[in-house]
């Protein structure tokens, strides 16, 4: 609960900057945010999965990918039968 609130908050953070990066006129102040959010992309959050083991945003994109590669061979084996 507390990493999707978290995660919430960071994408709304980051959504108010790039707005205001848009709007900005200062062209250093703007160059700023621009870094900001791309260093922001590159962070690793640290959150827990179920309390048992840390897991960050990098291995839950892994985790992610190999859960919807299994899941296409799964269908692609039931279209072909």
């Amino acid at each position: 609960m507390i990493g999707h609130t978290t995660e919430k908050e960071i994408n709304r953070m980051s959504l108010v900057l790039h707005q205001r990066s848009v709007i900005e006129r200062n062209p250093r102040i703007k160059r700023q945010i621009k870094f900001f959010l791309l260093r922001r992309l590159h962070e690793h959050f640290h959150f827990q999965l179920y309390g048992m083991c840390p897991i960050n945003v990098r291995q839950l994109l892994i985790l992610t990918n190999s859960a919807i590669g299994y899941l296409v061979v799964q269908i692609l084996f039931k279209l072909n039968k």
